[in-house]
């Protein structure tokens, strides 16, 4: 029976085996897939999102989901991911290290704000980089994908770490 057991968990595609456990989350109003929206009782300081729960895709991380957690150093958000709320991970103020799929297409005002992030890999995926995402972060350099179109207000204000932005072509507005 263990066997049996084991086998099934080996060839579910919905199983999270790395994941960290205690993250809460809420049903979607589509009624097929979730938001994860708060840390719950999760003591990870690397978070490690899963791709499904309750057997349904996660693709969304909710509107301050991860506030003011200063114990979060670093996080890896699974593909599949389409949406980080706005200030989802404000005032992370040890969040180092985020790893962000190319799944995702937006990420919310504030969603960074204040965080201790020394790098970030910026999706092909984003088309828009709104108002303080990135305020006050301690990044050096950051290079914004070619597909972005935007960038908000004051999305890099107070970051004084960087020294090389590289802009592409398709910027519209800053």
């Amino acid at each position: 029976l263990l066997l049996e057991v084991l086998k099934a968990e080996a060839i579910n595609p919905n199983a999270d085996n790395n994941a960290s456990k205690g993250l809460s989350f809420a049903l979607n109003n589509d009624q097929n897939s979730y938001s994860l929206v708060d840390i719950g009782d999760c003591t990870d300081s690397e978070i490690v999102i899963p791709k499904y729960y309750n057997g349904l895709p996660v693709t969304k991380i909710g509107e301050g989901a991860f506030l003011n957690k200063s114990h979060v150093i670093s996080v890896i958000i699974p593909e599949g991911i389409l949406h980080i709320g706005n200030a989802a991970f404000r005032e992370c103020t040890s969040l180092e290290m985020v790893v962000i799929p190319n799944s995702i297409d937006t990420i919310g005002e504030y969603a960074f704000y204040n965080c201790a992030l020394r790098s970030i890999s910026l999706p092909d995926s984003l088309h828009k980089i709104e108002k303080y995402t990135f305020y006050n972060c301690d990044f050096t350099s950051i290079n914004i994908p070619y597909d972005v179109v935007s960038i908000g207000e004051g999305a890099f204000a107070e970051c004084t770490s960087i020294v090389e932005l590289i802009l592409p072509h398709s910027i519209e507005t800053i």
